[in-house]
């Protein structure tokens, strides 16, 4: 856990309990200035979800809901978006989940989202750092969305936000 607080950005992707003291090493990361992206696994142990969100001041995660939904809603005003797309883009063949878990994040705002209003991928900002959460796992059995064109720029951007470099 040494290596944490020497990168910009930690991905934890798919895992089913946060331990405490991972919790608490992420917390003095985020604190710090790091960036968080948060992809939950299929079988999320929530409590230990929700207390580390809680350290975080973030938010709560709501139970998993299993009704499959589209992916149809771009922020096109997202900063992870600027520059990703010549013009808005409203008849594309939209991704879907199998699943998803909701979120209630502190302040956050939607990347991109499910039919139901509900963010697929939402980001929050506090003062040094930023929160990145996606509602379901990204694994091919949940979600085609790795297979859309949409998930590269998305991942590039939010790896490139959190790579602080001073002016040229």
């Amino acid at each position: 856990m040494k290596n944490i607080v020497n990168q910009h950005i930690i991905i934890l992707n798919e895992i089913e309990n946060i331990p405490l003291e991972l919790a608490s090493t992420l917390h003095n990361f985020f604190n710090n200035g790091g960036d968080l992206v948060l992809i939950p696994s299929e079988n999320i142990n929530l409590q230990s979800y929700n207390n580390f969100l809680q350290k975080l001041q973030i938010g709560t995660m709501q139970p998993k809901v299993t009704n499959e939904h589209l992916i149809t809603s771009i922020n096109f005003s997202h900063p992870i978006n600027t520059n990703v797309f010549e013009k808005k883009i409203t008849n594309f063949q939209y991704p879907k989940s199998a699943f998803f878990y909701p979120t209630n994040i502190n302040n956050s705002s939607a990347i991109i989202s499910f039919d139901n209003g509900q963010p697929f991928i939402a980001s929050t900002q506090q003062q040094l750092s930023s929160f990145y959460c996606v509602a379901s796992p990204l694994n091919k059995a949940t979600t085609n969305f790795s297979q859309t064109p949409l998930i590269v720029p998305i991942l590039y951007n939010i790896a490139k936000n959190s790579f602080n470099v001073g002016q040229l």
